[in-house]
Parts: structure tokens; sequence; C-alpha cells
């Protein structure tokens, strides 16, 4: 019997060539127009027209699945320790049995059982894609909520390298014998099982060395009071091999089972906002849908206001704009882009993810962080996401828009970010350093300032640029992203 001609190099050649000749014809007007809406093809984990692109994909897609590359999404896996785990030094039973209460029970706190070697090489290789089996306990105090054997990988972009700390993600595997992590454990609503889990360290460095805790839950609390899809966090104390790592907060991953869980269904496209060719945003399902819009822009980057907020939530992102401005975040650019595509006009939204450069200085040292031009450093430059056209654009060209966002800032800063709502937070926050014994609890007061002053700075420099379209800078061409 004849081989696929795909397994063979000549087979992978006319493949891609075939993938070229598509790509040309899908983004070419007669070729689009050719593409049945009402048609799909579920491809990648996203939903893209039933044309001769997303055939070909799909059978690149079966190619990459029998041999798979070092830049795609499966992991070099790092071999398991040779010794069994000593599961009652661990402390853990093996049936994770019962549900524990926070306040009534002790802190969270999640151990990680990992062969030395295998977190040696995941430290010493942090540009690469690697994961390490591991075994996990997670406690309420000192009720067993679950133990397990999980995927163990980095997680972060520079914190994989730099910074007090590292991140970590844990993967969830039948495999390996786990489902899933149940929410109920960490207080979260749903039914379905998360099948990973971010455990954000915790540390964070401004641009003078001083440390700062707790400030991306905090800013993602904020983003939320104003509107904005944010993940779920639950605080825990971690522990690796023993060693106390501190406190950490868990963090729900943006994926379609988040789409599930929290929008009832996952027919959306997701596209990851930060720049990385080996995530999710280049899989072959997203890419296209991702160059499709990219065209949109470049034919007119001087769009209309109405032709704006008809192709993108702008509530959505007009939370994400004011949340970033309103705590000083430095790093906003992060997140995910998804688009309903169960709605017969289903627009962009946005996602929050990630803002754990708020309330400091993080580019350069300054006495008073709350001073930061967020304003101009968000939208002086064209960047390659489409939060910075959008705004730019409707800034520049509408007194429509400039209008609205005002109005959105007042009612952002005077009802919904209000002393009572700052109060609150922050207590919660200072009763979370409590709980989890962290002794130095002074990023707490300087994030404590840092709201009371920073409405007051919003409002003059808003009211300065805001009506004449100042982007903070001279203006450069016109934001096409790349």
């Amino acid at each position: 019997m004849k081989a696929w001609p795909g397994r063979g190099i000549w087979g992978t050649s006319a493949l891609l060539l075939l993938l070229a000749a598509a790509i040309v014809f899908e983004l070419h007007p007669a070729g689009r127009a050719a593409t049945s809406a009402a048609q799909r093809q579920r491809v990648g984990g996203a939903e893209i027209g039933d044309g001769r692109l997303p055939k070909i994909l799909a059978a690149l897609g079966a190619l990459r699945s029998r041999a798979p590359e070092s830049g795609s999404d499966q992991p070099r896996r790092i071999p398991a320790a040779a010794e069994p785990v000593d599961w009652e030094t661990a402390g853990a039973r093996r049936d994770g049995s019962g549900v524990g209460s926070e306040a009534g029970e002790g802190p969270r706190r999640l151990s990680i059982t990992v062969s030395p070697a295998a977190l040696e090489g995941l430290l010493e290789q942090p540009r690469q894609k690697l994961e390490a089996s591991a075994e996990m306990v997670l406690r309420q105090g000192e009720r067993v909520l679950y133990a397990g054997f999980v995927g163990l990988r980095l997680h972060g972009g520079r914190s994989r390298r730099f910074g007090p700390v590292r991140s970590w993600r844990l993967v969830f595997r039948p495999t390996q014998g786990a489902a899933g992590l149940a929410l109920s454990l960490l207080h979260w609503p749903g039914d379905e099982p998360l099948t990973r889990l971010i455990v954000h360290g915790d540390q964070r460095t401004d641009a003078a060395g001083d440390l700062w805790r707790m400030t991306n839950p905090i800013a993602l609390e904020v983003a939320q009071r104003l509107g904005a899809a944010v993940p779920q966090t639950a605080p825990a104390r971690l522990e690796i091999n023993g060693r106390d790592h501190g406190l950490v907060f868990l963090t729900e991953p943006i994926d379609l089972a988040y789409l599930r869980r929290h929008r009832g269904h996952d027919r959306f496209v997701l596209v990851r906002s930060k720049r990385d060719r080996r995530e999710s945003r280049w899989r072959a399902g997203t890419v296209l849908h991702w160059r499709l819009a990219q065209k949109w822009w470049r034919r007119q980057p001087d769009r209309s206001y109405d032709e704006i907020r008809a192709r993108y939530d702008l509530a959505s992102l007009e939370a994400w704009f004011l949340a970033s401005l309103t705590c000083g975040t430095t790093d906003a650019y992060q997140g995910a882009l998804v688009r309903d595509e169960s709605a017969p006009l289903g627009r962009w939204s946005w996602i929050a993810w990630d803002m754990d450069q708020s309330f400091m200085a993080a580019r350069q040292p300054m006495t008073e962080p709350w001073q930061e031009d967020v304003w101009a450093h968000l939208l002086r430059r064209p960047r390659d996401d489409f939060r910075n056209p959008i705004l730019r654009t409707l800034i520049r060209n509408s007194p429509q828009y400039r209008q609205r966002l005002a109005e959105r800032l007042r009612w952002a800063l005077d009802e919904r970010l209000d002393e009572a709502f700052r109060d609150a937070l922050l207590g919660r926050y200072r009763e979370i350093a409590e709980h989890y014994q962290v002794a130095d609890d002074e990023s707490l007061d300087r994030i404590e300032e840092f709201l009371e002053r920073r409405p007051a700075v919003l409002r003059a420099r808003v009211a300065e640029r805001l009506p004449r379209g100042d982007l903070g800078g001279a203006l450069p061409p016109s934001p096409t992203p790349r």
C-alpha cells in the first residue's frame, strides 16, 4: 500500500506550497467571498471557514501530530525521579478526600515534589519548553484537598530568567491519573475541572530594586470592578521539595475551558495578545483570523467610530484601558482577544491578564510612582496589538469617542473606585497577608497611597490631553499592527 504523501519530505513541501497558495486565495477579496460563512470546521481549537485553507491546515495538523517539532506546543519531557515519593513523608493521602474552608481550617498550602535533577533542568534552561513529572499535594490547614501527579513547567516571560521568584504551570492529565482539579477546592464557581493551573509568584521588584507584593491580583480586581473579564485567583503558600517559596496566587488559565465556564460555550476564536509564535495565537486555527483582522486595518487605518464599535467591544477595551491607567500598569499589553462565533455579528473583546507591573515605577526609579505617564506609554507608539490602533484612532479622530471616554473615566473614579471600594479591597489583602504570614506588608501601604493619589493625576492629565486628541507625544505615522 502506498504511503501517505505527507509523511515524506516531498509531501511536506507540496503541502507547504498548497498552504501558501491557499493563504493568498483566502486573503484575496474574491477568495474570501467564496468561503461560506455558514459552513465551519474546527481546527486547532478555533472555528474557521470551510474553504481550501482549513482543509490544508487540517492535513498539516495531522502531519504535526505524527512528528512534533521543537517549537510545537508539546513540551519536551524531563524524566521523573527514579525512586517513588514517600507519601507518608509528604503528609498526604492518595484519595485527596475532603474540601476545607479557607477561613475555618487555616491557610491553603501547595506542596510539589519533583526530582532535583528535573527541577534543575527546568531552571537552567528557562527558554526551553520543558516539562517534568511531579507530585502535587494541596492542603487547607491540615486537611488534604487533592493529591496526585502533574506535569510541571516554568511559566512566564522574563520572569523565567529574572526576578526574585519563579512562576509555574501545573498540567493535569488523565494518563497521569489526574482528570483535573475541582474548582470547588479553590472556592471558585463552576463544574468543569481545571486541566491547567498557573502558580504565580508574588514578588516583583521596581526599577529601584524595591520589593512589591500582591500587585497582580489587586490590579485584576480593579479591572474586574470596571467591567473587564479577568481570571480567578486564590492565595496559597508554595513548597517545592520541602523548601518554602512563600505566598503565591493560583490563577485560572485563559483558554476555551475558561470561556465555557464563564460564557457558557466555547465557540470562540481565542488569540493571545502577547507575541509568542510558539503559543496559541500562531496555531493554524487562529493565524488566519489574525491576518484578516490586520488586513482590515491596513486597508484603511483611520476607521470611523461607528465602524470600530461594530467590530470591537469598546466597553471591554475601555475597562482594560482605564484599569491600566488607574493602576499605572506599564506591561499592560497582555491577555486574550476573543470573538464569539455563535453570535451573528460577534465582536472582538478582551480578557485581562498579568497586570503585575502595577502601582510601581517599573521603567525608571520614581519617588512618586502615581505620576507614571501610562497614557503616553500605552498610546504614543504603534504596537502589535489591536487595542493600540483602536484607541489611537478614536482618541485622535473622534470627538464623540473622546466625550465617551471622559464620561467613562469620571464613572470609574467617582462611582466604581471610590474610597469605600479601596478600603474594602486593601482590607481583604491585609487579611491575606496576615493569614499567610507575610512578614513584610509594606507593599500594601504603598499601593494604598498610590490609589489615593492617582485619581487627581489622571483627571489633570486627561483633562489636558483628551479634548485635543493628544496621545502624549509627537504623533508617529498612522497605527498599523505588524
